[in-house]
């Protein structure tokens, strides 16, 4: 019963640290596609002024 009871709060432990990382990693994959496509935008428009 003992086992169990511990297994399950470890069970529970991984799939929030499991999450957090893939919040995490989420998170940074989205901030630097925000920053390439900022770039890009500004790239775009340098462009277009040189025309």
């Amino acid at each position: 019963m003992q086992m169990s009871f511990f297994y399950l709060i470890l069970k529970a432990f991984v799939e929030i640290v499991y999450f957090f990382v893939h919040v995490r990693i989420f998170s940074t994959l989205m901030i630097s596609f925000e920053v390439v496509h900022f770039y890009a935008s500004i790239g775009m428009l340098q462009k277009m002024n040189s025309i």
